[in-house]
């Protein structure tokens, strides 16, 4: 290693790097590397707040890919019914849609 280079190592161990003289003759240096380390935190900041949006969406499309499926199969249930209901129509089997749900008959013995 050169003289220079021990110096310089010195000199930042000995803390004149944290003279104001040093800093006024490399201020172009001291400059540059803030506004590198500026550049550097807004970056990681743009890249956090896509990240947060993308796991956002990404639970916005699961819950819309859920939403669709149970939409789906209730379709899926009513056509079912309609083509059933229209079957019967079809065979004249004087069946009609009961307006009352269903009951269990073990449950109203309780009662």
């Amino acid at each position: 290693m050169t003289q220079k280079k021990r110096n310089i190592f010195k000199g930042f161990f000995r803390g004149e790097w944290f003279t104001l003289s040093t800093y006024k003759n490399h201020i172009t240096e001291v400059l540059v590397i803030v506004t590198l380390i500026m550049i550097y935190i807004t970056f990681k900041f743009n890249v956090q707040m896509k990240l947060r949006e993308i796991i956002e969406l990404r639970k916005e499309l699961t819950n819309a890919r859920a939403n669709m499926i149970n939409v789906s199969s209730e379709y899926n249930s009513r056509t079912r019914e309609i083509q059933m209901i229209q079957l019967a129509d079809t065979m004249n089997l004087n069946l009609n849609v009961s307006e009352q749900p269903p009951y269990d008959l073990d449950k109203t013995k309780g009662n």
